[in-house]
């Protein structure tokens, strides 16, 4: 009960620091520094707003539950504490109507509870564990590769300061969960190259697909 309520707890927190981030850089002051750190915020708000950060704290709370239904509730009560701090502090503080997104977040909570359960088996032997793992560190591997394709994009790396400073949170954070994910969730080299593998694999078909993705698929992932 007790870690169920600090989840919750900082689910609330997590919202909040998501919105507020979302406003911050507008309210630096201008300048060369002022203005790097503006883009830089920027791409943090992005990481924020985009299903990947979740899918790596929702994987984390789901595999170190202590049981499969624990994972379910906790990584459940997690996800729909964040959406109601984000959306109800958007409203309260910044008079902001987000209705439909805040139901969206609120289903993808209700059904999280089923995805963390199953997830749950992830740190587990076998292929099904692998197959598991791959799932969230090949968003991870997608995510990466969405952040280096918008740095190499348009005028190659030395384009628009704005978008090349904004993609690094997104590109340091990918990488970094991917490792974590691998090292923590995997047990031995053997079974960690096979869900490197399967991750590889996933994250080449996500970025096929998302070329014929749908708008609001594009605007949920942030890509």
């Amino acid at each position: 009960m007790i870690r169920l309520i600090l989840l919750i707890v900082s689910g609330i927190i997590s919202g909040v620091l998501d919105k507020y981030l979302h406003v911050l850089p507008y309210e630096l002051p201008g300048g060369f520094w002022g203005g790097e750190l503006q883009n830089f915020l920027t791409g943090l708000a992005g990481l924020g707003n985009a299903i990947f950060l979740w899918v790596f704290i929702g994987s984390l709370i789901a595999a170190f539950s202590l049981s499969p239904r624990h994972a379910g509730l906790n990584t459940s009560a997690y996800l729909f504490s964040m959406t109601v701090g984000y959306y109800i502090f958007s409203n309260l503080w910044y008079h902001i109507n987000y209705i439909r997104w805040f139901i969206l977040w609120s289903v993808i909570s209700v059904i999280s509870f089923f995805i963390g359960y199953i997830f749950w088996h992830a740190r587990g032997r076998g292929r099904i564990a692998v197959i598991l793992v791959s799932l969230p560190t090949g968003m991870m591997l997608t995510s990466f590769f969405l952040a280096v394709k918008t740095m190499a994009s348009q005028n190659g790396w030395y384009w628009s300061r704005r978008h090349w400073i904004g993609s690094i949170p997104t590109l340091i954070f990918s990488l970094v969960a991917f490792v974590i994910l691998l090292l923590l969730l995997q047990r031995g080299l053997k079974q960690r190259l096979y869900a490197l593998l399967f991750s590889a694999g996933f994250a080449a078909i996500a970025l096929l697909g998302l070329s014929a993705a749908p708008d609001w698929l594009r605007v949920l992932l942030n890509v």
